[in-house]
């Protein structure tokens, strides 16, 4: 059985449940964790972990010496390689670009064969440059070309890249990613675990939209805080879920209360991921109404998107958040990005049409049903394992 080493930086933030889905899907590879800090053990319970050894004060001086021509983290490396030599495994998997940029050497070094998954923010330099602590002052080329550089040769070394969906698939190739080895493996849902609920609006009884994000700008909350603000009046039952945290909450909540909306809006913070289901089965809508934000991006899916098709839940996206997901009037309702005037009229679209609502649903559920089963997507990525550890036939 071969032996997988996922390297992760932070092992694991309550909003990369993706991650765990398929780490504890695994049938015919030994997995293990290798990361620099745990956190949400209770929620993400997981055997094979390895913490890296603390950073010393010569890791200190030769990671910032060694970063400030390149993107070379060598206090990382040093203790990565550490914790390669307690796992041995045949193949190392780097979750965010990145952290594949970090463990490249490595690879190199060891003789190990290299997969990347990218997520998002990593699929942009700018989006790179945003999140990860990068030396400005003494780069002798521009910042951009810092990680530009860095990708051109992970892309030259690396065995495979795993991505969530087609349109981010694109984006890679379209940074030079030979497109030979750049995969579109879905995350899944157990389906086994989720039982489909469809659920019937009625228009006069209490009406719950339900929106799990982030609160930045891309997610496009103030947009439904809008939508919801022209609804009240006709709709004097209908309320919004928000649940989630982030920069702009303050911001929102203020929305909220210029909007005259504070009754009909809920501001729940952060929910661990059982929670989130629980709601999205009694919720009425769903919405992810994303916006293009530049070098922001989340590769056209969202993955609360798949949850709530899973559950049966109608559903509200934009071409930003339920690409390969939404089909209009099929799976869902696609709505205009940015246009709150949109978003409301497809809100209520469903409120008064309630048994198309309904036959939505059971379309969305087909669609993960066949595109989106945790299931073959683990198969998928196993495979892809094998294939890359198979020694070519000598024939």
């Amino acid at each position: 059985m071969h032996r997988i080493a996922h390297i992760k930086t932070t092992y694991l933030e309550l909003s990369e449940t993706f991650i765990y889905q398929f780490l504890t899907s695994f049938k015919n590879t030994e997995n293990f964790v290798i990361a620099e800090q745990l956190k949400n053990l209770d929620v993400f319970p997981f055997k094979n972990k390895v913490l890296l050894d603390p950073y010393t004060r010569k890791d200190f001086v030769n990671s910032a010496i060694s970063r400030l021509l390149s993107p070379r983290h060598k206090g990382f490396e040093r203790r990565i390689e550490l914790a390669i030599d307690k796992v041995k495994p045949d193949l190392l998997h780097a979750h965010f670009g990145p952290v594949g940029v970090y463990t490249l050497p490595i690879a190199k070094r060891h003789h190990l064969p290299l997969i990347i998954s990218f997520y998002g923010y990593d699929t942009s330099y700018a989006g790179v440059l945003r999140t990860i602590p990068t030396p400005r002052k003494l780069l002798p080329f521009g910042l951009n070309n810092y990680w530009k550089k860095a990708y051109s040769e992970l892309f030259k070394e690396v065995s495979a890249i795993v991505t969530f969906g087609e349109v981010m698939r694109e984006t890679l190739i379209d940074l030079g990613a030979p497109a030979d080895i750049v995969f579109d493996i879905h995350s899944g849902i157990n389906l086994n675990q989720r039982k489909f609920s469809p659920r019937l609006i009625d228009k006069d009884k209490p009406i719950e939209i339900l929106m799990v994000n982030r609160l930045v700008d891309k997610k496009g909350t103030e947009i439904a805080l809008r939508a919801v603000s022209t609804l009240c009046t006709q709709y004097p039952n209908i309320s919004l879920k928000i649940v989630g945290g982030g920069p702009l909450e303050v911001h929102l909540k203020d929305t909220a209360a210029d909007l005259g909306i504070e009754d009909h809006v809920e501001f729940l913070g952060f929910k661990k991921y059982p929670e989130v289901i629980e709601m999205m089965k009694t919720a009425h809508v769903f919405l992810s109404p994303s916006i293009k934000v530049q070098d922001d991006e989340e590769g056209g899916i969202n993955t609360t998107v798949i949850d709530a098709l899973s559950l049966g839940l109608p559903t509200i996206a934009t071409t930003e958040s339920g690409s390969q997901l939404i089909l209009d009037h099929s799976t869902g309702l696609m709505a205009e990005i940015g246009s709150s005037e949109d978003l409301a009229e497809k809100i209520k679209y469903l409120i008064e049409n309630p048994a198309s609502a309904q036959q939505m649903a059971i379309e969305g559920r087909a669609l993960i049903e066949r595109d989106f089963d945790q299931e073959k997507q683990t198969e998928k990525l196993e495979d892809l394992y094998d294939h890359i550890l198979t020694p070519p036939s000598s024939s």
